[in-house]
């Protein structure tokens, strides 16, 4: 019974640090709407931040020839200084990039967070994991 009692009280102190991260999160991203970037926060056994332009423009993306809405691009510029804190405040909170991805017209790009520089970005998907301590 006191191990489980323990689980309950480790899950519900997860959860308020997870509540406070994302809250945070949100307010450094704040701004970015201003911008057209709409943000989205996903929580598994990390974190998961994507940043997308709402502005859309159309493509034919396959051999079928097929009419597809893909997000505009906007400069790495745009967001470097927002996603700089994002980046420093996670890992002040014991979080690290895992993966990076820059999908532009429906393009995936593997990315290394170095290399987002002078980038155009149509939608930026970022995931970081706990850090082994």
């Amino acid at each position: 019974m006191n191990m489980i009692k323990n689980w309950e009280q480790y899950n519900e102190n997860n959860n308020e640090s997870l509540d406070y991260i994302n809250s945070t999160i949100e307010d450094i991203l704040r701004d970015l709407e201003d911008d057209d970037i709409r943000v989205d926060i996903n929580n598994w056994d990390g974190i998961e931040v994507f940043l997308t332009n709402t502005k859309e423009h159309s493509i034919v993306y396959n051999a079928a020839m097929k009419l597809f809405k893909a997000p505009n691009t906007f400069t790495y510029e745009t967001i470097r200084p927002n996603i700089e804190h994002l980046v420093s405040f996670l890992k002040e909170n014991g979080w690290r990039i895992d993966s990076i991805y820059n999908i532009v017209d429906l393009k995936p790009s593997n990315m290394k967070y170095e290399d987002l520089d002078g980038k155009e970005i149509g939608r930026l998907e970022l995931r970081f994991v706990k850090s082994a301590s």
